[in-house]
Parts: C-alpha cells; sequence; structure tokens
C-alpha cells in the first residue's frame, strides 16, 4: 500500500513540472525518444508536498488507546477502608471512553449511583487515564481518577473523593479489570 501511495504521488508531481523544467533524457543520448508531452499547471497551483511515510492502517494505533479500559473495574485502595468503587466501561472510540459508576461503597454505606453522571475518560499516549465522574445534583466537587494502567491494571496517581485527595503516602489505589 505505502509503494503504491509513494508511486502516486511521485507521478503526480512529476505532472505538475512545466515542460521546460523537465529534465532531458541525456545530451548526446544515441536513441532519443521525443518525451510526451507534460500538463501544463497555471503558476498559482502548487504541487502536492511529497508523502514521506504513511501511518499504518488498522492496529492499535489507528483505533487509539480508548478500547484498553472497556469492561469492568473495581477501585480499591490499600492501607485504608475505602471508598470501594466499580465503573463499566462500555465504549470506546480513539483515545476516549465511555462508562458509569456501577458500584459506590463508603463506609459501610453503599451510595445510589443513580446520582452519578455517566463519564467520558480518555487515555494518553503516555498509557495515562483521566475519567472524572459527575455528581448529577449540584454541590458535591466531582470524583477524579489519574493514573497509569498496565495490563489489567491502573495505578492512580490521583483520586479525589468528597473533594479530598485520597492518595497518600501509605495510601494507595488500584483499578484492577474485572473477571469476566
Amino acid at each position: 500500500m505505502r509503494r503504491i501511495l509513494i508511486l502516486t504521488t511521485a507521478v503526480a508531481v512529476g505532472a505538475c513540472v512545466k515542460p521546460a523544467e523537465r529534465p532531458s533524457a541525456g545530451a548526446g543520448a544515441a536513441n532519443s525518444t521525443p518525451a510526451a508531452p507534460a500538463a501544463v499547471v497555471p503558476d498559482s497551483i502548487a504541487p502536492a508536498p511529497p508523502i514521506v511515510a504513511a501511518a499504518p492502517v488498522g492496529g492499535a494505533q489507528a483505533r487509539g488507546l480508548g478500547h484498553l479500559m472497556v469492561g469492568t473495574w473495581d477501585i480499591f485502595p490499600t492501607g485504608v477502608g475505602g471508598p470501594h468503587l466499580s465503573i463499566m466501561v462500555r465504549s470506546a472510540r480513539g483515545a476516549t471512553f465511555q462508562g458509569e459508576l456501577t458500584r459506590a461503597l463508603a463506609g459501610d454505606v453503599f451510595l445510589d449511583v443513580e446520582r452519578f453522571e455517566p463519564f467520558t475518560g480518555s487515555v494518553g499516549p503516555d498509557s495515562v487515564v483521566r475519567v472524572t465522574i459527575g455528581w448529577k445534583e449540584q454541590g458535591p466537587p466531582p470524583a477524579e481518577f489519574v493514573g497509569r494502567i498496565s495490563g489489567g491494571e491502573w495505578i492512580l496517581t490521583r483520586f479525589v473523593w468528597g473533594g479530598e485527595q485520597q492518595v497518600l503516602p501509605g495510601r494507595t489505589w488500584t483499578g484492577r479489570r474485572a473477571k469476566p
């Protein structure tokens, strides 16, 4: 595919050169054949720039990294009691993904997940995932999650719950993909 694209570009650029600028077949060539007349292009139209390398089609680069988050994720702490959360990522397009909070356990109280908005998150080229989940009612600050994903594990470097940063020395938060 890449060879065809480069060859097509080279032919197109060669056709845009005026006949006077075209290199001759060689002065003193024993068997010279007159060159076919080239298309004359007005001076106001510049030839297309050559393509150096074509981007690969298909694969992870074409679809982005959002697909890495599709599925159910359980988010839990180490060193403290909670909150314990679960999110379901239902779809992804490019570097973004969409989902919803499916479980929120703060202490020994389950919060009604219907009080939270669906969310859109993103995965950067450095594999850092960013999610913000807002409340449907006004007042409470949104929950924020930031951390690097590697395989089925999401290590949070920032987790804001109830307006307070939860990731502190001795308190780590991990998201793990739930087994289907």
